[in-house]
């Protein structure tokens, strides 16, 4: 895939569709379990084979993802919707998980996270459309195709602990998505 421009996508244009839901407290506090996201990535790419090739890259050595798994899937699975919807010639859909060094959030450091990519090889996005993209409600989908909030929930699943989601794009080389998440100790057996 290209080296694409990365825009960090923020709660800066407005607040997450939902405080409410699967890993939702009463009293707005958060429950995570661990995710094992060598057992979890690869069975979710399989739709994704209908109609393009998919890889799915998981480095061995990962530790366990902080979340809550039905919210996990639900972002993976809006995540590859989104780039088999750029491929309306055809093309690949790459997801990949490793570890990686990402900014610290209100710091000049770096902290270790896992970092969960879906990268297409589609149409890509123009600047102005980059801008706006994890917005609540923007879509670029015809009527009746997209919500708007694919992105917007895959942006709050990232930074409940911690992390951040980040768009890379540029028209007619593709887009890369990616999730920065915070890790739990003990390694992905998978």
């Amino acid at each position: 895939m290209p080296d694409l421009p990365i825009h960090t996508v923020s709660g800066q244009n407005a607040d997450a569709p939902s405080r409410t839901g699967p890993g939702a407290a009463r009293d707005g506090a958060r429950w995570f379990s661990g995710l094992w996201l060598g057992a979890l990535l690869v069975p979710l790419v399989a739709f994704a084979l209908v109609a393009h090739m998919a890889c799915c890259e998981i480095a061995a050595d990962l530790p366990l993802a902080r979340g809550e798994r039905a919210e996990f899937e639900t972002v993976i699975v809006n995540l590859v919707t989104n780039a088999r919807d750029a491929l309306p010639a055809g093309g690949a859909i790459r997801i990949s998980a490793a570890r990686g060094l990402h900014p610290a959030a209100g710091t000049d450091a770096t902290e270790e996270r896992l970092r969960v990519a879906v990268a297409d090889t589609g149409v890509g996005m123009p600047p102005e459309v980059l801008a706006r993209a994890g917005e609540p409600f923007f879509t670029t989908k015809a009527e009746g195709r997209g919500t708007g909030l694919g992105l917007a929930m895959a942006r709050r699943f990232a930074e409940q602990d911690g992390g951040a989601l980040e768009i890379a794009s540029r028209p007619g080389e593709g887009t890369v998505v990616t999730l920065w998440l915070g890790a739990m100790g003990s390694p992905d057996p998978a």
